[in-house]
C-alpha cells in the first residue's frame, strides 16, 4: 500500500484527455477502477501478487476485477494503459505517484529536522 492514502486528481484532466475521452463511459469506469486498484498495490502503479511479489497478469486483473476483456483491448487501444511483459501499467499515473512519494519523503525529512531542533534531537512532545 502507497504512504499516501489519497491521490491528488484533477477531474479537468481527466475530462479533457482524448484518450480517455474515446472511450465508453462504462469503459473509463473501468479504467478508474482499475486505476484505484493499482494505486492500491504494492509498489503503486501496478498489480503485484503477494506474497511472491509478482505482477499479475493482464487476464488475472480481469479475472479480479470483473473487468471484460473487450473493455481492457478498449482500454490499451486508447493508450489510458499499456502492457509490458503480460502486465497492465500505467506510466503516467506510475511518473505522478513517485513524484508525490519523492515530496513526501522530503516533506517528512523536514519535519523531522525541524521537531528535532525544537525538542533538543528528541522526538518526544
Amino acid at each position: 500500500m502507497p504512504e499516501l492514502s489519497w491521490v491528488k486528481w484533477e477531474p479537468r484532466a481527466w475530462l479533457s484527455s482524448p484518450e480517455i475521452r474515446m472511450l465508453s463511459a462504462e469503459d473509463r469506469g473501468h479504467l478508474m477502477d482499475i486505476l484505484c486498484t493499482m494505486y492500491c498495490c504494492e509498489g503503486g502503479g501496478g498489480f503485484i501478487a503477494s506474497p511472491k511479489g509478482k505482477r499479475l497478469t493482464t487476464e488475472q486483473v480481469c479475472t479480479a476485477l470483473h473487468v471484460p476483456a473487450s473493455a481492457i483491448r478498449s482500454i490499451l487501444a486508447s493508450d489510458a494503459l499499456c502492457e509490458v511483459d503480460g502486465s497492465l501499467h500505467c506510466p503516467k499515473a506510475e511518473a505522478v505517484l513517485a513524484r508525490a512519494m519523492s515530496a513526501t519523503r522530503t516533506r517528512q525529512a523536514a519535519g523531522r529536522k525541524g521537531a528535532a531542533g525544537r525538542w533538543g534531537g528528541k522526538n518526544e512532545v
